[in-house]
């Protein structure tokens, strides 16, 4: 990414047919061991889990993001939440 990007990745797939929800959890556990400030710093990601979280939940993670700061814990816990549904964690 540029130097302006608040994102530090954009390597997810951007294009609609890529971004499955196989994608989402192949992505997620490549980073399983990385914190969610770090593995969901990907602009293409947030994009592609609008829906499945929400729009609100993913401009706070946004805001975070650009502000350079930790998830509130409600944000965590929706993540936690809809992750485990899809089994993506």
């Amino acid at each position: 990414m540029n130097e302006h990007s608040f994102f530090s990745s954009s390597s997810f797939p951007f294009n609609s047919i890529s971004q499955t929800e196989s994608a989402i959890k192949q992505h997620l556990k490549q980073r399983q061991n990385q914190d969610y400030e770090t593995k969901l710093n990907d602009f293409n990601l947030l994009i592609a889990l609008t829906n499945i979280v929400g729009l609100q939940p993913i401009l706070k993670i946004c805001d975070a993001i650009k502000m350079r700061k930790k998830f509130d814990n409600e944000t965590r816990e929706e993540l936690d939440r809809k992750f485990i549904e899809k089994n993506f964690i």
